[in-house]
């Protein structure tokens, strides 16, 4: 059952009592009970709705697996006893205090999956209570979040807000981090991403990269990395002084990797390779024996990058497949692209288009075209975020749609 209604407040706690009541009469297995509310009206709602957690126990609610509340105020009892059969917990901007939520978690015994979203004034969160079932936990912008205390069973962590300590358990097979807080992802993975994570297979990292990154003469090596995927920002107001050739070194790091993906996004001046610039750098060959796919977006055909492709293209001897895509799409989340970010897609196409592509020997570089008609039919955002690209699709093959595209 699922009760989403924006502007919903205590005040209208007798009709929500009553949804709340027929869920639990219905045996549903899964219930979400969503008062989003967004401004200026939350500003309006003097007092968040009071979730009922009397309304639970043991006997009625036996069927309940899943549950997800956004926008209450939870208030639990001591002595509250119920949603031990609960398998997801979906907490999302509620108000809770650190030992509200610590009892809560307490009587969730066969939890498996725990989504902690948006929780202002969250400072601690526990968890190695929890059951040998418990496998995934998400955990998102928490502004006062200072420590986690993880489950010695986790496979799953994924992490966005400021940085914190994270000590994951050797357990952990997937990883996902997404922090302004850090500065570069390369010395990140060298130092100060745990060492101690000998089972780590998937490994994800959205940040910034404001500067050219120092590593330790030792990188340490994540022999069971099968795929990592990284979301860059590379930003600078004039030179840009962070160098995309040092990723390199991260095939020699996951010498068991299959699958890279690199997100680009230029958040600076932007100059495709020209010959004048130098000749192109290269490093003594060093071939990884299960690399098979690279997928890399944001290729704006800039030397660096150009540089790095060719390096992973002529070292990874088992690749079946490398997508090159011009347009960076983790910048979907930025609305001010301008004519001159789309000019930088062309160039990137002409850079992979001339030099990938004859560097390709194997016929496994798969370039995404970007024309200056394309530019002409859609401004450079819309090529980027996915509904305008799912939109701009359908006009191309249907012609009544094609007159009534939007401006």
């Amino acid at each position: 059952m699922e009760v989403v209604y924006t502007s919903l407040s205590n005040e209208h706690a007798d009709h929500i009592d009553e949804w709340l009541k027929f869920s639990i009469a219905s045996k549903t297995k899964q219930l979400i009970l969503d008062l989003t509310t967004y401004s200026p009206r939350r500003e309006l709602i003097k007092e968040r709705y009071k979730f009922p957690f009397h309304f639970f126990n043991d006997t009625n609610n036996s069927h309940l697996h899943s549950l997800k509340l956004s926008f209450v105020s939870l208030n639990k009892a001591a002595n509250f006893e119920a949603f031990q059969n609960l398998k997801k917990l979906e907490l999302v901007d509620v108000n809770i205090t650190d030992e509200e939520l610590h009892l809560l978690l307490s009587n969730c015994i066969v939890l498996e999956f725990l989504c902690i979203s948006n929780l202002e004034t969250l400072r601690s969160l526990r968890t190695p209570y929890l059951s040998k079932h418990f496998k995934h936990l998400l955990v998102r912008c928490c502004p006062l979040l200072q420590e986690i205390e993880l489950n010695s069973g986790l496979t799953t962590l994924e992490y966005e807000g400021p940085l914190i300590l994270l000590a994951p358990p050797g357990t952990l097979t997937h990883l996902s981090v997404r922090s302004s807080d850090i500065s570069s992802a390369l010395v990140y993975i060298s130092t100060e991403l745990p060492s101690t994570l000998p089972r780590l297979e998937m490994l994800t990292l959205r940040c910034e990269e404001f500067e050219k990154a120092t590593l330790p003469e030792i990188c340490p090596r994540f022999i069971y990395l099968r795929h990592l995927r990284l979301e860059i920002t590379f930003s600078s107001l004039r030179k840009r002084n962070a160098d995309v050739f040092d990723f390199t070194p991260l095939l020699e790091a996951a010498p068991s990797m299959e699958k890279l993906e690199l997100h680009m996004w230029m958040d600076c001046p932007r100059m495709r390779y020209r010959k004048h610039q130098g000749e192109l750098r290269s490093l003594p060959p060093n071939p990884h024996s299960h690399l098979k796919l690279v997928n890399i977006t944001g290729f704006y055909g800039q030397k660096d990058q150009l540089e790095l492709v060719l390096h992973i293209l002529r070292n990874s001897i088992v690749l079946e497949a490398m997508n090159i895509d011009p347009k960076p799409m983790v910048a979907a989340d930025y609305m001010y692209l301008s004519s001159e970010h789309g000019r930088s897609f062309v160039e990137g196409y002409k850079v992979a288009k001339k030099y990938l592509r004859k560097a390709d020997h194997r016929g496994v570089v798969d370039l995404i075209k970007v024309r200056r008609r394309h530019l002409e039919n859609a401004a450079a955002y819309h090529l980027v975020d996915p509904i305008w690209i799912k939109l701009l699709s359908t006009v191309e093959t249907d012609p009544y749609r094609r007159l009534n595209a939007p401006c």
